[in-house]
């Protein structure tokens, strides 16, 4: 514990931590877990807690408030979805190590669908990958050679767990293929069951137009949006009481943003971090609850966060706030200025090229000083802007696939 609570506070203070440490753990975390089913089963009181997408000092501080101090809990399970998001995918993964390897509590890490994906990238938000290269090129290493114990730690996660016998945790949601609980414990690969990972939910206004069918494919992605009565069907058949999933909160928030009711300006609404679905009609709860546990995320939301825990007669949703120290995020792909003004750079470019192309060239006057002296200032950046490239050894950002 004491490993797990100075890496927890010093992360928590914004220092990285250097990618041979990082790997290590990563590498003695994926032996000890050994060959894992894709369904795993804890019972006792557990702590569940949901998508962090690289916040890292929002996370290590859940670790010292809320997880290392509640000596009760014997369970801590992740709802997936680690990395992609702050510019601290890698001392995110680091925590979720140490969990395992020194907690001593049972720690059950979900794949999520940034870590079935990985490498591929999101359009506007860091990514780990990013994280590595930029790593990687201070360090003058092979990626390749850092992405291999990545994707085999990532192999080594489960799909699903069930609490007590009676929560269902995954990621996504339940899969069109697999009814019963049998089925999923006798299955072997992670891809197999990759619906559990991408599938989302539906709306009311959907399962509207989805006109009575519980499973709706996604035109974008190899996955299905699902009813209400898709969940319902599947916890009265495994006997069980709630699912819990994870939530992709920036990019669908299911009811303002859908297919059926389209938030054109893309709001940042606030949003609690959880949210209950709708009554089951046999148990009288919640059939989903949903969870997200990365405040304010990359400091363009409003959105809280929580964490859940478990015991045999209960179950308490704990909203969790922003870390009030928490370094800022840098918009972008990457975690350094070039990136977040690489769009204005586009834009300039563009529009000097419009105007090389469409536009009437007015010949300056030699004498014009104002005009010289706007084009050395000009010249004087540029040269800086290029000097800093060559003295931080800075990569250009990739552009996403």
């Amino acid at each position: 514990m004491k490993i797990i609570a100075t890496a927890a506070s010093q992360i928590r203070e914004g220092k990285e931590v250097a990618v041979d440490t990082f790997l290590d753990a990563l590498r003695k975390a994926t032996k000890m877990r050994g060959t894992q089913k894709q369904l795993c089963s804890v019972l006792g009181k557990s702590i569940i807690i949901g998508p962090i997408r690289g916040h890292a000092c929002d996370f290590a501080n859940y670790l010292l408030t809320n997880v290392l101090v509640d000596t009760s809990a014997v369970n801590i399970v992740l709802l997936g979805n680690y990395i992609d998001g702050a510019h601290q995918s890698i001392e995110v993964l680091y925590l979720v190590a140490l969990l395992i390897i020194h907690s001593g509590k049972t720690v059950v890490p979900l794949l999520g669908k940034h870590e079935l994906l990985y490498p591929i990238q999101p359009e506007n938000f860091g990514s780990l990958r990013n994280e590595l290269i930029l790593r990687c090129n201070h360090s003058h290493k092979n990626i390749e050679d850092y992405e291999v114990v990545v994707r085999q730690f990532f192999a080594s996660l489960n799909t699903a767990c069930l609490v007590e016998n009676r929560l269902f945790c995954v990621a996504g949601g339940p899969a069109s293929g697999y009814r019963h609980l049998e089925d999923i414990d006798s299955e072997t690969s992670q891809e197999a069951l990759r619906e559990f990972v991408l599938n989302e939910q539906m709306d009311e206004d959907e399962e509207r137009i989805a006109d009575g069918n519980a499973f709706v494919s996604q035109p974008s992605e190899q996955a299905f949006r699902f009813t209400f009565n898709a969940v319902c069907n599947f916890l009265s058949r495994n006997n069980l009481v709630m699912m819990i999933i994870g939530m992709e909160y920036h990019t669908s928030r299911p009811d303002y943003d859908s297919f059926a009711r389209p938030n054109h300006y893309k709001e940042s609404i606030y949003f609690p971090g959880f949210m209950f679905g709708r009554t089951h009609p046999d148990t009288k709860v919640p059939a989903v609850l949903t969870i997200f546990s990365a405040p304010a995320f990359c400091g363009v939301n409003r959105n809280g966060a929580c964490l859940v825990t478990t015991s045999s007669d209960r179950i308490e949703v704990h909203e969790l706030p922003v870390y009030s120290r928490r370094p800022l995020i840098t918009p972008g792909t990457q975690d350094h200025s070039f990136s977040w003004a690489q769009p204005m750079m586009e834009r300039a470019i563009t529009s000097i090229l419009r105007d090389m192309v469409f536009g009437n060239i007015v010949e300056k006057h030699e004498e014009d000083v104002e005009y010289k002296h706007m084009e050395s200032v000009a010249t004087s950046k540029m040269r800086r802007m290029c000097h800093l490239l060559k003295s931080y050894d800075l990569p250009l950002p990739e552009l996403p696939k």
